[in-house]
């Protein structure tokens, strides 16, 4: 049921998922306590800021809640709808499909320069830049990939919260953060802390699921991307764009990527939810297509510019993307 009304100062849920009744809940971005509700599904609300356009999913899950589901070894095993197998992506052919997600941080920083990668799992990006020439280090909440990141592929990865990483500020060239932070309670203050480590002109990529896609807007909490115990902030590249000029970035280019909401969308076509007692299970027909999407753009990129091409021509003029991906200079 979607709900679409203007919501004044409405009643925030805490962190501890009790509701407090006495404090409203002020966007991350601007500090606005309007929002308009967007959409209820299972006792979670999307809501928007009515002055930065940020999206805030309410209530949002406890620290621990949180902690509990990254700590789970099967959150990078890719069995779960959505999620990368973070192990496969360390064969060979997984490091070169990395490696070519590089290739616009080659041209605006190019090696040897040093890298840091927060959210790194077990390391794909991170290894594949290494062999590029960069100077690499890592951060993770899993001590499951962190270990794997440093036994298997000998990376240099923290495994904690960016905030007790021993850093020195100013100490990279390039901080990246791909779906990362649409999963922080607070990613204002992520973000400046991001800038602390930055030297001066260094580059920021963040990559996050686009609230302002097609499938985005008209699905709302049906939207693949739609995960209330992880994802707790949505952006488009307007509350982007904001956030990071709030904490002291200026905003470089903005590319659009990702089929798995086409996908999917021709998945619902069948059996639009699970039957149970041995009957048609219809997550499995989505994770069938969304593997497929992947193998469709592994060999379109076999062929230089053309899937970027076609991507860049698609998404801009449809926006049947998933993700905004976004590069920042430090100011």
């Amino acid at each position: 049921m979607r709900q679409s009304k203007v919501v004044e100062g409405f009643s925030d849920v805490m962190e501890t998922g009790q509701h407090s009744g006495q404090r409203s809940h002020r966007c991350d971005v601007c500090g606005s306590q309007s929002f308009e509700r967007l959409a209820v599904e299972g006792g979670f609300s999307l809501n928007q800021c009515r002055q930065c356009f940020l999206v805030v999913c309410l209530p949002i899950p406890s620290r621990d809640q949180r902690l509990g589901i990254y700590a789970d070894p099967e959150y990078f095993s890719g069995r779960r709808i959505l999620t990368r197998d973070h192990i496969a992506a360390l064969s060979e052919k997984g490091l070169a499909e990395s490696a070519r997600s590089l290739r616009q941080i080659k041209r605006l920083s190019p090696p040897p320069a040093r890298m840091l990668e927060v959210g790194c799992a077990t390391g794909a990006v991170l290894k594949a830049a290494e062999l590029l020439g960069y100077d690499v280090r890592g951060v993770d909440l899993s001590p499951y990939a962190a270990e794997i990141a440093r036994r298997e592929l000998g990376l240099s990865v923290y495994n904690g919260e960016l905030r007790g990483a021993p850093f020195r500020a100013q100490s990279f060239d390039i901080i990246a953060c791909y779906h990362l932070v649409e999963h922080l309670s607070g990613p204002s203050e992520f973000l400046s802390r991001c800038r602390d480590l930055l030297r001066p002109g260094g580059i920021l990529v963040v990559e996050v699921p686009d609230f302002g896609s097609l499938f985005a807007r008209r699905q709302l909490t049906r939207w693949l991307h739609f995960k209330p115990m992880e994802h707790i902030h949505h952006f488009d590249e307007r509350s982007l764009s904001a956030i990071l000029t709030k904490c002291g970035f200026e905003m470089l280019r903005v590319e659009r990527d990702g089929w798995a909401s086409v996908f999917d969308f021709c998945g619902s076509f069948r059996e639009t939810a699970p039957v149970r007692n041995g009957g048609h299970d219809s997550r499995s027909d989505r994770g069938v297509l969304l593997r497929t999407a992947r193998s469709v753009k592994a060999c379109l990129c076999q062929v230089p510019g053309i899937a970027d091409a076609l991507e860049d021509m698609i998404f801009r003029v449809v926006a049947l993307n998933d993700f905004l991906r976004a590069y920042a200079r430090r100011v």
